[in-house]
């Protein structure tokens, strides 16, 4: 079994923490065995971190889904 849990960690060499949401697996026992290497999505705070799935969830709501298959990348600076 997985999902996504909110993960606290100190921030390297200072006493501030940074949240991050993981996908945090577990054993048929219901404990932890693994959680990704890297969080899906990181903030200064829950509140930062529900503001920024807030802006998910509206985003994915508003827009058609990208078809990356056929995806073609222009260039940074074309102000046609």
């Amino acid at each position: 079994m997985w999902n996504y849990r909110i993960i606290k960690n100190s921030v390297k060499n200072s006493p501030d923490f940074e949240y991050g949401v993981y996908e945090v697996f577990y054993n048929n026992s219901g404990g932890i065995f693994a959680h990704d290497e890297s969080p899906t999505i990181v903030g200064d705070s829950i509140e930062d971190i529900n503001s920024t799935l807030k802006n998910i969830q509206e985003d994915i709501n508003k827009y058609d889904v990208i078809n990356g298959d056929s995806l073609v990348f222009e260039d940074i600076d074309n102000d046609e």
